[in-house]
């Protein structure tokens, strides 16, 4: 059975660093990231939106399957059980499913998010009011066939979160 690896955590937890280095490690696997989904200027998240990126993910990670990949490794944008099962019921094929919450405590987050200087509005006080407003509480999720994992990132070096990741994989 193929495997499909989410990663998933809010901003500043690491889901690109981490699905990248995890990506590099696996010879087999497919990775792409949510955010990659639209080149849409939205900021405000909405049913809609969401629905849209989750439909193109599983475009992508469909293709992917399709040609043999394995696993196939999505970071962010699943954080309900609502968006697991629309992905699930889009991919339409039977797949293992490793689920990762990447947690990091908010004052992390914030630090991180500003030290990165990633996008043009990455300033303190956006940050602060970034994470005050987009901050979501770890799922309580139901996975047909696979694992939910949560790991703590404060504490470790993304080296450490992807041997976690493999061990978990296999």
């Amino acid at each position: 059975m193929q495997k499909l690896v989410l990663i998933v955590g809010n901003g500043g937890a690491g889901k690109r660093t981490n699905g990248q280095l995890l990506y590099s490690k696996l010879p087999r696997a497919s990775w792409t990231h949510m955010r990659w989904m639209t080149a849409l200027q939205i900021w405000e998240p909405n049913a809609h939106f969401d629905d849209l990126l989750i439909r193109n993910a599983a475009a992508v990670i469909g293709n992917y399957l399709d040609e043999g990949v394995d696993p196939a490794i999505l970071s962010g944008g699943i954080f309900t059980q609502a968006h697991l099962d629309r992905l699930l019921a889009l991919l339409n094929r039977p797949l293992d499913v490793r689920y990762f919450w990447l947690h990091l405590p908010d004052d992390l987050r914030a630090s991180r998010l500003i030290n990165r200087a990633r996008d043009s509005g990455d300033t303190p006080e956006s940050v602060r009011e970034l994470v005050a407003k987009y901050t979501s509480a770890q799922p309580e999720l139901s996975i047909p066939v696979g694992s939910f994992n949560v790991i703590d990132v404060s504490k470790k070096d993304p080296v450490e979160i992807v041997e976690n990741m493999i061990d978990l994989i296999r």
